[in-house]
Order: structure tokens, then C-alpha cells, then sequence
């Protein structure tokens, strides 16, 4: 009657899923396992510092895919230049879509002028068909 429930058991076929490994044909020696789309950015918040003093240098990764799920591209050593360990903060929407920026306090130890390389983020692209995957460099 109207108001009373009956629970009911509904058998369902089990379903079953291959994950296939990622290809090793053509993978980057700096892949760290980031799977979707992405572009990265970097920036420093000062240009012109003492010697003994320090800057951020901050890489954005923006994209959709597993971001909160790769380590960050390690960096290249710089004499007279200290990179410590970053801050990683993950802001994912969607699931899927977001950012990880990585900021790294940066410290001097010898005057000069410095230059730091742009940095290269390999990714593996998911979004094509599986015959045509492919790992990519993004745009820096």
C-alpha cells in the first residue's frame, strides 16, 4: 500500500574494466605521472635582492586530469642558489580540473646574476583515442 516501502534484492551483471599501463615507448626521463592536459607557468616575486636574502619562486600548473595526483617536476641546481623543499597546494574543481602551485623559498648565498631555466612538464595525454596516446611537453 502507499506509504510502505519493501526492500527488493535486484541481481546485476558484474562488470569488468582493463587498465592498461601507461606506454613506455616515448615517455619523457622527466615524466612524474600527470595524466590529462596541462600548461605551466613560473614567476619570482622580486628581481633584484642582497646577497643573503631570498625569493619565491612560484611554478602554476593548470589543467584537467589527476593534479593532485603527480610530484612536481624536480628542479635543475643553481650554484649559489638554495631551493628548499616547496609548499604544494592542490585547488581541484570538478573533480578533475585545477591548479598545483608549487612555491619554492628560494635563498642567495653569493652575489650575481642568476638565471632560472623555464621548466619543462611532461604529462601523458589521455583524450585521444587509446591507439593514438601520447606523451606531451607543455607550452612554458
Amino acid at each position: 500500500g502507499f506509504g510502505m516501502t519493501d526492500r527488493l534484492n535486484l541481481p546485476s551483471k558484474p562488470q569488468t574494466i582493463r587498465v592498461l599501463p601507461l606506454p613506455e615507448q616515448g615517455k619523457p626521463a622527466d615524466f612524474t605521472g600527470a595524466i590529462g592536459r596541462y600548461s605551466i607557468n613560473s614567476s619570482i616575486d622580486k628581481t633584484q635582492i642582497k646577497a643573503g636574502e631570498s625569493f619565491v619562486y612560484t611554478i602554476v600548473i593548470s589543467g584537467a586530469g589527476n593534479i593532485s595526483q603527480f610530484t612536481v617536476p624536480s628542479l635543475p641546481e643553481i650554484p649559489n642558489l638554495r631551493f628548499m623543499t616547496p609548499e604544494v597546494i592542490n585547488q581541484v574543481k570538478n573533480g578533475v580540473e585545477g591548479t598545483k602551485t608549487v612555491k619554492y623559498l628560494v635563498l642567495t648565498q653569493e652575489k650575481g646574476s642568476y638565471d632560472i631555466p623555464s621548466q619543462s612538464f611532461s604529462y601523458f595525454d589521455n583524450r585521444n583515442h587509446p591507439t593514438l596516446v601520447k606523451y606531451e611537453k607543455s607550452p612554458h
